[in-house]
């Protein structure tokens, strides 16, 4: 697809992905510029983050805390990490509106 417009995927769960490697690599070569990777709990927003650190400026972390992803005893501690961490990040995302 020829465009002018930059292909961003605004939206995508990277950090479940296998062969991750590989799909940034099919990613970039049709053109992609940028991907928006979501975290929506603790440990996808760490594995958002690291994602981010290993494809700087190609992979954008999101970080935030999806509704159906509440887990007693972790709500504390998934809120602290992203209020100390949203200045890494290009939005809050997950948050579940849909």
């Amino acid at each position: 697809m020829k465009t002018t417009l930059p292909v961003i995927d605004g939206h995508a769960h990277l950090s479940e992905m296998k062969g991750l490697g590989h799909e940034i690599d099919v990613a970039k070569r049709v053109g992609v510029r940028a991907i928006i990777g979501v975290g929506m709990d603790l440990e996808s927003n760490r594995k958002s983050l690291a994602i981010s650190e290993a494809y700087p400026g190609f992979v954008l972390p999101a970080i935030g805390y999806h509704p159906w992803k509440i887990r007693e005893g972790e709500i504390e501690e998934t809120l602290a990490f992203v209020e100390a961490h949203i200045d890494r990040c290009v939005a809050i995302g997950e948050v579940g509106i849909d």
